[in-house]
């Protein structure tokens, strides 16, 4: 039986008693009335009323002591602890009547958990001045950072990070990050690809990025290149779920994009002469080729100048293309064309080349191909770096094959597979990147990482896609889908009605991170 329920029958008990006790002397002074002093009903009734109207004091006292003296006690036991009942004396626990085993428990609870508050708001202050001095750290930092709340609003940013994104508090904190900044990457791996996918399965995460363009709204014309670390904790106590840090290499990117224009004026330096050696080389071989007697070791040389010439001229195309995705001036006019057509010229082109690295070329082109929607040269360029790589990468006496097909969605898909050494799983989310290489290959294998780079930008240009298969060892799968011609019917065509009009780039917008 529980101290409560004592006490609640105890209680009972005594007030069953008294009520008991006081009836009976009521009576009992009726009785003695009416037997030693009057028989008359007035006095009979008269003393008792007066017993009656006593007795209650008494009463009244006896269940003030019992019931209302512990609830005294547990009152002063409370102001004793209170923050604001000082001064009260703590309780006299020897004066605890009829409850003095319920009311000491009590009491001792009520002590504890005054000490537990004592201890919690001594951890929180401690707390609280332990976080305002991080804050502070932070906010001194010589670093730009920002941290998002669960929102993906600005709830903090560095001293550093105002004065590097010339904005102030007032047009910051509070306000989605594209409020105050517009962040492109190199690739699909974007920041709020990435925070999207860590909201909905990470607890934990982080993540890296190198060579983001940066642009603030207030000047959208002054492009700055940053190094990006990110952050994410769920659920974070203190509100910042995301933590974002920017370093500045401006200098040194912007100084590589210089090296790239200067590469790609003397390229394109080199585009005339090679042209011309490379139609010196085939006239040679054509008159040569006439003749019966023709040496077979000349000739041999002459096949292998111009594999070489048409493959310095896939590196000066890429080097140029390149060059003008960087500054947003590769113009693509999408008109309709024969796809069948578009591959056979590239084997037609490449079949030197292969012939060179004793490779053969397979071909695989389904009837049910329909018009496609493209720019015949950027998209053979695609092609040409797709078969390119492949001859490159292929053993000598394997076969590199084509193949095109109309795929499930209506998109019409070229495959380009080899049986080269395979691509290593921890590379192939890399491929796509500029100048990119593989560690294994880039020793014995020439390449600039620019030929993959570029093809993918075609090919998104375009509309459509590109990807990858592969496993050490086993060859490698390159493909890619675009739109056939009806499918770009919605899309607004120029004056004439003979094109679409696309810019290629090689960037990705950020979107604007909020979640509700």
């Amino acid at each position: 039986m529980d101290q409560l329920t004592r006490f609640s029958r105890s209680s009972r008990a005594y007030t069953y008693v008294l009520l008991v006790i006081g009836n009976a002397v009521v009576l009992t002074t009726g009785w003695m009335v009416y037997t030693y002093l009057s028989r008359e009903v007035l006095f009979v009734f008269g003393g008792m009323a007066l017993v009656a109207l006593v007795l209650p004091l008494l009463i009244v006292w006896i269940i003030n002591s019992l019931y209302i003296r512990p609830l005294q006690l547990l009152w002063q036991a409370i102001l004793f602890v209170a923050p604001s009942g000082s001064g009260v004396p703590a309780p006299d626990m020897q004066r605890t009547g009829n409850a003095s085993e319920l009311v000491r428990n009590l009491v001792n609870h009520i002590y504890q958990l005054a000490d537990m508050g004592q201890t919690v708001a001594k951890h929180s202050e401690a707390t609280n001045s332990s976080l305002t001095n991080q804050a502070d750290a932070l906010y001194r930092l010589p670093a730009a950072i920002i941290m998002l709340d669960k929102a993906g609003n600005i709830a903090f940013m560095s001293e550093t990070a105002f004065g590097y994104l010339e904005t102030d508090y007032d047009h910051s904190v509070g306000q989605p990050l594209a409020a105050i900044l517009d962040l492109s990457f190199r690739s699909e791996n974007t920041l709020d690809g990435w925070l999207q996918q860590a909201v909905a399965s990470e607890v934990r995460a982080s993540n890296t990025w190198e060579r983001v363009k940066l642009t603030t709204p207030t000047k959208p014309d002054e492009v700055r290149f940053v190094d990006l670390v990110a952050g994410y904790l769920k659920d974070n106590p203190s509100g910042y779920e995301t933590m974002l840090i920017l370093t500045d290499h401006t200098s040194t990117y912007k100084a590589d994009d210089q090296s790239m224009s200067f590469l790609a004026m003397a390229v394109h330096e080199m585009r005339t002469p090679l042209t011309v050696l490379r139609g010196y080389v085939e006239a040679i071989h054509d008159d040569l080729a006439a003749q019966k007697n023709a040496p077979a070791d000349i000739m041999g040389y002459l096949q292998r100048a111009e594999a070489s010439g048409q493959q310095m001229t896939t590196f000066v195309n890429n080097i140029l293309n390149v060059s003008r995705v960087e500054d947003g001036q590769l113009v693509l006019q999408l008109a309709e064309d024969n796809w069948q057509a578009i591959i056979q010229q590239i084997i037609k082109d490449y079949a030197l080349r292969a012939q060179t690295r004793e490779i053969k070329l397979e071909v695989k082109i389904a009837d049910n191909l329909p018009s496609v929607g493209v720019d015949r040269v950027s998209i053979y360029q695609v092609l040409a770096n797709l078969v390119e790589n492949a001859i490159k990468y292929s053993p000598a006496g394997s076969t590199v094959s084509i193949e095109t097909q109309l795929g499930r969605d209506g998109r019409v898909e070229t495959l380009v597979r080899d049986q080269g050494p395979g691509i290593p799983t921890s590379s192939i989310s890399h491929l796509f990147e500029k100048f990119y290489r593989d560690h294994h290959n880039k020793s014995h294998i020439n390449g600039t990482g620019l030929g993959l780079y570029l093809s993918k930008t075609l090919v998104n240009a375009h509309g459509g896609e590109i990807w990858v298969h592969s496993k050490e060892g086993e060859g490698s799968e390159f493909g890619f889908n675009i739109l056939p011609y009806s499918q770009l019917a919605s899309e607004q065509k120029d004056s004439n009605n003979n094109g679409i009009t696309r810019t290629a780039h090689g960037w990705i917008k950020n979107h604007s991170i909020y979640r509700g």
